[in-house]
């Protein structure tokens, strides 16, 4: 190993036991608070090596304690025998004032690639000033949204992240508000589509509006083939079942179960994503093995596939229920659209990322049904 690449693995070894027994860290990590409690507030290197982040940069105690005792950290200090390492300063009291400043510290940053790394997204927010961390926001199956809270050391660094129009890896320009700005925003985001939903449920609201005197009325543009309804859903089939089928051979955009019509809607990317799937997944049905004159059906209509343990009968959407299916998707999308022309069709993405969203209404009724939904 080259004294550069050492150098450069020993400040990233350095920095992520700071963040450990970092001010912030230890505000909501309960596991290092009750360490910190015994044998004055050494703990082991053998422990902090069972956590993933610092394990991933060595697995070597010694690597470890040299490390840090040869840094210029003030914040911890190594034990004699190098088996342990503590804070060296108290800490904070985490009252009212503490939590203000640490809001005014916290920048929301949305905008990243999906494969953007810690490292990447860390060494961009530092051009800005030291941080005490960096928080990536994650859906439930943990794959990254693309926006982050980072934590600087100072308000200043933190208002100069927020005042910069640097774009990150020369190329994606990024959202960026302070903390307090964004619970303001996500406040208001949530009145108004309480409100949407309120009128919805009194029937105010649902259908698209009508265009202005003298504003063209947009033709609602779509790939004919990308809808497919599933009939006979079980009730304790879930949307991330069937996402999770499909996804193996095609790329699926959106799910809405219907459980009291025990159906399903699936929209996919493409066409051929739909028939790549179902060319697939497609099962025989030993009652309807062949069409009514005999001869096998090889069309997407009345397809069979297997969700789990359940064969489940698909329908291929066409026609005009298509076109009002995704009429009904304009309208959803446009409630969320930006009014900037530059921007337009990112909002949709920034509120409906996992997100429920209205009841709709098209030429199918379900207005009464109870629906499981996700966005990809």
């Amino acid at each position: 190993m080259s004294q550069q690449t050492s150098d450069s693995l020993n400040d990233k070894i350095v920095k992520q036991i700071e963040y450990y027994f970092g001010d912030v860290n230890l505000s909501r990590d309960n596991f290092m608070k009750d360490q910190l409690g015994k044998e004055d507030g050494w703990i082991e290197i053998k422990t902090l090596l069972t956590f993933n982040r610092l394990k991933s940069l060595t697995e070597n105690e010694l690597e470890v304690a040299d490390a840090v005792r040869n840094s210029n950290t003030e914040l911890v200090e190594v034990s004699e025998d190098n088996s342990k390492i503590r804070r060296t300063t108290p800490l904070p009291v985490y009252d009212d004032e503490y939590k203000q400043m640490y809001k005014r510290r916290t920048v929301h940053l949305k905008g990243f690639p999906k494969d953007a790394t810690l490292d990447q997204i860390t060494e961009y927010c530092v051009q800005f000033g030291p941080v005490d961390g960096v928080q990536m926001r994650r859906f439930k199956d943990k794959n990254f949204k693309g926006c982050i809270f980072v934590i600087y050391k100072t308000v200043e660094d933190a208002n100069k992240c927020v005042e910069s129009t640097e774009k990150f890896q020369e190329e994606h320009e990024l959202l960026r508000e302070n903390k307090e700005n964004y619970f303001k925003r996500k406040a208001a985001y949530k009145v108004k589509k309480d409100k949407k939903l309120a009128n919805l449920k009194n029937g105010e609201a649902g259908e698209p509006e009508e265009a202005k005197e003298g504003e063209e009325v947009k033709e609602v543009k779509f790939e004919p083939g990308c809808i497919l309804r599933m009939h006979g859903v079980k009730e304790s089939t879930n949307y991330f079942e069937i996402k999770k089928a499909f996804n193996q051979h095609g790329k699926v955009e959106y799910v809405e179960i219907y459980t009291d019509k025990s159906e399903a809607m699936v929209r996919f990317a493409s066409s051929n994503d739909l028939k790549t799937c179902l060319d697939k997944m497609k099962v025989t049905d030993e009652n309807q093995e062949n069409s009514a004159d005999g001869s096998e059906n090889k069309d997407t209509q009345d397809t069979l596939v297997t969700i789990g343990d359940n064969k489940i009968k698909t329908e291929l959407v066409s026609g005009d229920e298509e076109t009002e299916y995704w009429k009904m998707v304009q309208q959803i999308r446009s409630q969320f659209t930006h009014k900037s022309k530059q921007n337009k069709g990112k909002k949709f993405n920034k509120y409906n990322q996992g997100k429920g969203k209205p009841k709709r209404k098209y030429n199918q009724d379900n207005s009464s049904n109870k629906k499981q939904k996700v966005e990809a």
